[in-house]
């Protein structure tokens, strides 16, 4: 079963740092998590992050979600 964050980041360099905070937990990409951009080419910042893991999405939503 997936676990679905969705946020809603300010600026690009954010994202960034979200995608990288999980690279440094140790979380492989595609194996634990994934990320998309829906709408993709709108001038907005929402993103969201799917985890395998409950315990994962939820150290994720506590770090990231406003």
């Amino acid at each position: 079963m997936t676990h679905e964050v969705h946020i809603d980041i300010q600026r690009e360099q954010d994202a960034l740092d979200a995608r990288k905070w999980c690279e440094d937990q140790g979380w492989k990409h595609i194996v634990d998590w994934r990320w998309f951009k829906p709408d993709y080419f709108k001038d907005q910042w929402y993103y969201i992050f799917q985890f395998d893991d409950p315990q994962k999405a939820n150290w994720f939503k506590l770090r990231w979600s406003a």
